[in-house]
């Protein structure tokens, strides 16, 4: 006579069943980017701003291209948490644009764990 016992065992660690404490899936988010278009003045200060929004978790890392190459290293921010969990960052870039701009691409790149978004524009530029 053949017999099949079948067993099945429940492991249960303390610290879920104590504190009701359930394990968690996070799932990451890629961020939307945005560099708003904006006039520059020939030989004056100038600032560019890049969004990063709605990414998960966080840091993101920015960098700003110009013409294809990286103008500035990439480097890394927390960002700020909104109502709905997700992030929120913002990067500048101060610069003094000259002729030599016109009709340049400028780019911002943000590097996450979800994923790498370059967002780009071109500058419109007016004289002094």
């Amino acid at each position: 006579m053949l017999l099949l016992v079948s067993l099945v065992s429940f492991v249960f660690h303390s610290a879920y069943t104590d504190a009701n404490i359930l394990p968690s899936v996070s799932i990451p988010a890629s961020p939307t980017v945005s560099v708003p278009q904006q006039w520059v003045v020939l030989e004056r200060e100038s600032h560019l701003k890049c969004h990063a929004v709605g990414f998960y978790p966080p840091p993101v890392s920015f960098s700003w291209i110009r013409d294809g190459r990286e103008i500035q290293p990439p480097y890394q921010v927390e960002g700020e948490q909104t109502a709905d969990g997700f992030y929120t960052a913002e990067a500048n870039l101060t610069f003094w644009p000259s002729r030599d701009d016109q009709n340049v691409t400028f780019g911002c790149k943000v590097s996450h764990n979800a994923s790498n978004v370059l967002a780009d524009m071109k500058l419109k530029q007016q004289n002094p």
